[in-house]
């Protein structure tokens, strides 16, 4: 039994204490008689302190439309590692009146951003974006953290558009899908490919050199 590369043990029961938070993989490994072996593992999260979360946009306000470039990179834990930025876009139509704080010819975002850490300790920032009335609006996120857009139940989305960069050295991955899976596009710059899938087919394309 191996201990998350901490410690290791050669009996059918064991017992080891992890003093540091993070997440560590316990895995076990069975051999029998004939020299076959099988592996078996388990995630153990140690939960440490709860992180500093940082929510840092480069404009809060701004005429459609608007691009804002989110960064959550300042946010910190003081003895673990945070492993997820997870961010929640959520639209309010409007702010309840009175609110001076708050324009009421503006659309409102109320953007939530969530770091977890390796052990499993979650922090929260939200901050509230500005938006002039427009048809079309833009919010960008870098390669490596999610964005979640949240519709009410009277909200549809009926045409859009959806633009990634990436670098021909960079993996690549999954740009959007939606949560019934029946549309998902991911990007493969390696084999310069563009993979997508609209209801049951799924089509690859070769992207422009």
């Amino acid at each position: 039994m191996e201990f998350g590369g901490e410690a290791t043990a050669d009996t059918v029961r064991a017992t080891h204490q992890f003093n540091s938070p993070g997440l560590y993989t316990v895995t076990l490994r069975v051999t029998d008689e004939l020299g076959e072996t099988d592996t078996s593992t388990v995630d153990i999260r140690v939960r440490g302190a709860a992180p500093t979360r940082a929510l840092s946009p480069d404009v809060t306000t701004g005429t459609a439309t608007l691009v804002v470039q989110f960064d959550g990179t300042t946010s910190t834990a003081p003895d673990d590692t945070i492993r997820d930025y997870v961010w929640d876009l959520m639209t309010v139509a409007r702010p309840p009146a009175p609110d001076p704080s708050m324009d009421r010819n503006r659309r409102h975002y109320n953007v939530k951003l969530t770091v977890r850490t390796y052990g499993g300790v979650e922090g929260v920032a939200f901050i509230t974006i500005q938006v002039e009335e427009s048809s079309t609006h833009s919010l960008q996120f870098d390669g490596s953290q999610v964005a979640l857009l949240a519709l009410g139940s009277s909200q549809t989305l009926t045409d859009w558009t959806f633009e990634a960069w990436v670098k021909p050295t960079s993996t690549g991955g999954t740009v959007v899908s939606t949560l019934d899976g029946r549309l998902v596009l991911e990007v493969l710059p390696s084999t310069n490919k563009l993979r997508y899938q609209a209801g049951e087919p799924r089509m690859t394309s070769a992207l422009p050199a």
